[in-house]
């Protein structure tokens, strides 16, 4: 987990950069393409390039080289391969041509798999537009975002697009996605699809109360995405987990949480029946010093799971993580690697928690039940801590290390996103 901002750059510039290349090619049947287009496209695969190096995406540089050399040179590659992307989407917009309608829309995938579900499109957007409608004939109703944007449901074909348009008609949607307080004092929110059933309240410190899903399984047997705090006494090189002659360097802290006041407590920002988004920001105190953190849920329409953003810093000496007690003792992880995955557990050299790197995806399981599905966007390290059936995931972010402490890393709460997805019981 050390310079984790260098690992969350670096998966991001990797996709955004595949992305452009299918966009150009979609968009290279016309002479909308900049001219310059490619070479700009070869010129952000080379600034991202040293970034595979070991020494690089690792963050096992000293703080000067990755300050003034690894990351400034990390974000310029991200920055091309945005503007190169834009372009794209700009030029296969041009060549497709105006779709039948005053606000033709046209949705690009640069996946190689077919998908099926939410879109969202950045505002403004006309202040009369209620739905959209797709070649199709199919009129899906398009929700008004918190920041001013659209959002609708739709389908796109894998290395393709969709075209549409959108229209002041009323749409329609065959699920809904809600929110409502669940008293007038509104410190417990419940949000809920067709497949989950979540609570959120204030006496979880704004952490997860409870999430069933259709059959009223419930998957937590605690607090989940509860904010943990450990000291941490280890550097870029050893965490502090991992030190077997002195396990003092890695100890759990209490700490006490302040869930309502001013700049504190919840905020809706969206009530469906796209989607529903809910924020939520918590103070703590003396870790060392003060410290507000903000926890975003977001449930979709449709969607089997729950999507999750958190975003801190932890206070030097500390690492911060959240946590999930499952419904069942863990005693597996399934996991993605760089390339597959795995199920085959680690050798324990230290107590618990033990953490392991995954990628993509991470699959608790007690025997051969699963518990839980998470998505992720980064590269988390997730763990148990063999104490009472907690899931740990590491924060991934960047904290600054102190001047003069050049190796010094501590793990930050600047999470990625993390969607929560309750299996189905087998049997």
């Amino acid at each position: 987990m050390s310079r984790p901002a260098m690992k969350i750059l670096h998966h991001d510039t990797v996709r955004w950069l595949l992305a452009t290349e299918v966009f150009g090619l979609l968009a290279s049947s016309g002479n909308f393409l900049d001219p310059l287009f490619w070479g700009r496209l070869k010129q952000a695969w080379t600034d991202f390039i040293p970034s595979t190096h070991h020494d690089y995406v690792c963050g096992t540089a000293n703080d000067e080289v990755y300050q003034l050399e690894q990351l400034p040179l990390l974000k310029t590659a991200n920055q091309e391969a945005n503007r190169a992307a834009y372009s794209a989407l700009k030029a296969l917009g041009s060549s497709i041509g105006a779709y039948s309608g005053d606000n033709p829309v046209v949705i690009a995938n640069p996946a190689g798999v077919a998908y099926i579900g939410i879109v969202e499109l950045p505002g403004p957007v006309p202040a009369e537009i209620q739905g959209v409608q797709f070649h199709t004939g199919q009129n899906n109703i398009a929700q008004q975002t918190y920041e001013g944007g659209l959002v609708f449901l739709a389908s796109v074909q894998r290395l393709g697009y969709r075209t549409g348009y959108l229209t002041n008609s009323q749409g329609t949607i065959s699920s809904e996605a809600t929110i409502v307080p669940q008293e007038s004092s509104q410190t417990s929110y419940t949000l809920q699809n067709e497949h989950l059933t979540v609570v959120i309240n204030a006496d979880s410190n704004w952490g997860i109360g409870s999430i069933h899903d259709a059959q009223g399984n419930s998957l937590l047997s605690g607090i989940g995405n509860d904010l943990v705090f450990y000291e941490d006494g280890g550097d870029i090189y050893e965490f502090g987990n991992e030190y077997v002659v002195d396990p003092l360097t890695f100890q759990s802290q209490p700490v006490g949480f302040a869930v309502s006041g001013p700049g504190l407590g919840a905020t809706v920002l969206e009530q469906g029946p796209v989607r529903v988004r809910v924020r939520t920001t918590v103070e703590v105190q003396e870790v060392p010093t003060t410290q507000f953190y903000t926890r975003e849920y977001t449930l979709v329409a449709g969607e089997p799971f729950l999507r999750m953003t958190t975003t801190g810093a932890a206070g030097s000496g500390y690492s911060i993580m959240t946590a999930f007690p499952l419904s069942q003792p863990v005693d597996t992880i399934t996991h993605g690697t760089a390339c597959h995955w795995t199920g085959v557990q680690p050798n324990q050299a230290w107590d618990p928690p033990v953490f392991r790197a995954t990628h993509r995806f991470m699959r608790p399981q007690s025997g051969p039940t699963v518990l839980a599905a998470v998505y992720h966007k980064d590269v988390p390290a997730w763990g148990f801590t063999g104490e009472n059936d907690v899931v740990l995931k590491s924060g991934e972010g960047q904290s600054r290390p102190p001047p003069g402490t050049e190796g010094i890393h501590r793990r930050s709460a600047r999470y990625g996103r993390s969607y929560v997805r309750v299996a189905q019981r087998v049997g």
